[in-house]
């Protein structure tokens, strides 16, 4: 059986909406929940047509982020996503992680941190507020990610999980 890189699941979570994540690293989680989240927001069968229609441009972003864990990072990670969409009508696409990693410090505390260039769409101010007749293209922009739940562990078998709620 062919091994499948990056899974991603819905989860029924009661007034909230949530997902895990299962990939062969951690990049490839945090990419997995980035997609996962942008594409509540503007729905994957709207992208090219955004992008055709004029009413959003190809852009890039840089993420940097550090947290005490991985838990506080993916959840700084997809407040980010979301403060990218609320500030600069920016949806993300694509992740690439320069770095993402978990430092273990003297005393047992420790400290993660990551650094990211991702490639999306600018929405205009037309597909934010179409015109009366035309059809909405966002669908769920969360208000913020939440700690409820949040989970990002290797698993015996090597690969990553993640599991993340979105306050909705």
């Amino acid at each position: 059986m062919a091994d499948v890189k990056t899974i991603i699941e819905s989860l029924d979570e009661a007034g909230d909406a949530a997902f895990r994540v299962t990939a062969s690293s951690l990049p490839e989680v945090f990419a997995g929940c980035g997609l996962a989240l942008s594409g509540l927001i503007l729905p994957r069968t709207e992208l090219r047509g955004v992008l055709q229609s004029g009413r959003g441009a190809p852009a890039t972003r840089r993420i940097r982020l550090a947290a005490p864990d991985l838990e506080a990072l993916l959840v700084g990670f997809a407040n980010e996503i979301i403060f990218l969409f609320d500030s600069q009508a920016f949806v993300p696409s694509g992740f690439e992680f320069h770095e993402i990693e978990q430092l273990e410090q003297a005393g047992g505390a420790g400290s993660a941190r990551l650094e990211a260039e991702v490639d999306g769409v600018a929405l205009s101010e037309d597909a934010l507020r179409p015109a009366a007749g035309q059809r909405g293209i966002l669908g769920l922009v969360p208000k913020a990610a939440s700690y409820h739940m949040i989970e990002v562990v290797r698993l015996a078998n090597g690969r990553w999980t993640a599991r993340l709620v979105l306050d909705a």
